[in-house]
């Protein structure tokens, strides 16, 4: 069995919010050599048409979890992406959503 690897970071992930001016200053403070991911809130995008067959039945009562969830399965190994970095990334997810939220929560002043 594989030995557990732990991940030492030396703080904690951020969220930075603001707008690109004030971000771009933001940044300029950190060190050249300091990894970032960037990620930009979009907008809901609404469509009437039908998604795109995948080429797998959909789910019936008969399958098992592990048939259900073989497509997604084998679409994450495809991204090269590793448990701890998805663990990562959802977390980054959930803050800026919920950052979002609070934002939207905040009475404007205008």
């Amino acid at each position: 069995m594989a030995q557990a690897q732990v991940i030492q970071r030396a703080t904690p992930s951020r969220v930075i919010q603001g707008t690109p001016e004030e971000i771009a200053t933001h940044l300029k403070t950190l060190k050249q050599d300091e990894m970032l991911t960037l990620i930009i809130p979009g907008q809901e995008i609404q469509t009437t048409e039908k998604p795109a067959s995948t080429g797998t039945e959909p789910p019936h009562a008969g399958m098992t979890f592990a048939e259900i969830l073989e497509p997604l399965q084998q679409d994450f190994e495809e991204t090269g992406m590793t448990d701890e970095e998805l663990g990562e990334f959802i977390d980054a997810e959930i803050e800026a959503y919920r950052a979002e939220r609070r934002a939207k929560a905040r009475p404007s002043n205008g």
